[in-house]
């Protein structure tokens, strides 16, 4: 009888070392699986920090140009009314000849 017993009990841990193997192959390609995420993981972590970091600088530079645009701007407009007399006076002036021209020209016609 403890024949049988010891040899119900060798079957009995035979088949809980096949189930603990099988166990340990699954927890083996768990952890391969795993490792291969978090390297991917932190491949795309470091892709998104070099992208905003690319991002704050472009931005940064977006802000530079729109500071000298601002002020550029700022300094047409602030030539803007002097701009608008001197045309009307050019204005005025080339209206002014074209009618002494034609004047002239009618009074010539005229005679």
């Amino acid at each position: 009888m403890t024949e049988e017993i010891i040899e119900y009990r060798v079957r009995s841990l035979e088949s809980t070392v096949g189930e603990i193997k099988a166990a340990v192959i699954s927890i083996d390609k768990s952890l391969q699986l795993l490792s291969q995420l978090e390297a991917h993981h932190a491949e795309t972590r470091d892709g998104l920090s070099r992208a905003f970091a690319t991002i704050k600088e472009s931005a940064d530079e977006q802000e530079k140009h729109n500071d000298d645009y601002e002020e550029r701007l700022r300094l047409i407009e602030s030539q803007m009314p002097t701009l608008k007399l001197v045309s009307g006076w050019v204005i005025g002036g080339v209206l002014g000849t074209i009618g002494i021209v034609g004047s002239a020209a009618i009074v010539l016609v005229m005679k």
